[in-house]
């Protein structure tokens, strides 16, 4: 509509040198324009909503459901924020347990809980609830804390997934700005806190500063683990990281992994702990490397650079 507005503009008024439909091959190669985009975005609202099962909105965007491969073994439903998948469970009852997308058992973060070195009584905060996959790694007798600032997210991971109705695990969820939670609770001696709020492309840039990580580093234990999804088109954020890693005195592991059968996304997380017997796991060495330093000006509540961590053809 804006741009058959500016045409009829174009179209009307005397001062324009397009006035009155002359020169016509002008004319004609702007209706050819205006009919392949007109085109494209129809094409683009039939992508949007294709499978789509309800939509709802509120002041932090728009929340979709999208189901795939209905009737199928391998239907399953999607929650999007945007554009931006947060999480995926597949329908049939022998799949509702299994961990997808970012947090496969092959990602970091599945590796990581795998060889934990305790496997009971733990306690998990998580920020960023998504769908509730990151339930699927909480056994019985352990407690998932969940920060969520958006009360929506939450409505639907219980209405239209199964992750934290199936869990054994105790959970709470606490609704509002994680840091800001975080900042008003005493120490909560987190055993494992996920920060899962990086991957669209708004990103929260005040979890991600020095204050941040100091903050996070009070609410987990001695040998506590801080497991960060780094996964993002758009962004590198693993120098940044890194350095609020070395800030703390923490070692900081990448593990990266491959898409592979049954919704394994590819994903990058990032592990800031001391814990020696966590580190020494022959299996997380194994697929783990250091992070790479990388000379970035620290982020800080007073200063953050977008720009010179952006994913760009030209830049390794």
């Amino acid at each position: 509509m804006c741009v058959g507005l500016v045409f009829v503009a174009l179209l009307t008024d005397p001062s324009s040198k397009l006035y009155g439909g002359r020169p016509i091959p002008v004319w004609l190669a702007l209706a050819v324009v205006y009919v392949a985009l007109s085109y494209t975005l129809n094409r683009q609202v039939a992508l949007v909503f294709n499978g789509v099962v309800t939509m709802s909105r509120n002041f932090y965007g728009v929340l979709t459901i999208v189901r795939y491969d209905e009737g199928t073994p391998d239907e399953r439903l999607t929650l999007r924020n945007g554009m931006i998948d947060h999480g995926m469970q597949f329908t049939a009852p022998d799949k509702t347990r299994l961990p997808v997308t970012y947090y496969s058992s092959q990602s970091g973060l599945g590796i990581m809980f795998r060889n934990f070195p305790r496997q009971t009584e733990r306690r998990v905060g998580l920020v960023g609830l998504g769908a509730g996959v990151v339930a699927t790694y909480a056994r019985r007798g352990d407690t998932l804390k969940v920060y969520e600032i958006n009360p929506q997210v939450t409505v639907l991971a219980r209405e239209w997934f199964s992750y934290l109705d199936e869990s054994p695990a105790e959970i709470e969820i606490v609704h509002g700005d994680a840091r800001l939670s975080l900042e008003r609770e005493p120490p909560q001696r987190f055993d494992i806190l996920v920060l899962d709020a990086f991957s669209g492309d708004a990103i929260p840039v005040h979890l991600l500063t020095e204050e941040a990580f100091t903050i996070y580093e009070r609410h987990i234990a001695d040998s506590g683990v801080i497991a960060i999804h780094l996964s993002n088109r758009h962004m590198n954020f693993a120098p940044v990281v890194r350095q609020h890693g070395d800030m703390l005195g923490l070692e900081t592991l990448l593990i990266s992994n491959l898409s592979g059968p049954n919704e394994v996304w590819r994903s990058d997380w990032m592990l800031l702990t001391n814990n020696q017997q966590l580190l020494q796991s022959a299996s997380l060495r194994d697929r783990a490397t250091p992070a790479v330093r990388k000379p970035v000006r620290p982020w800080t509540d007073d200063y953050a650079n977008i720009f010179e961590i952006l994913r760009l053809p030209w830049k390794k």
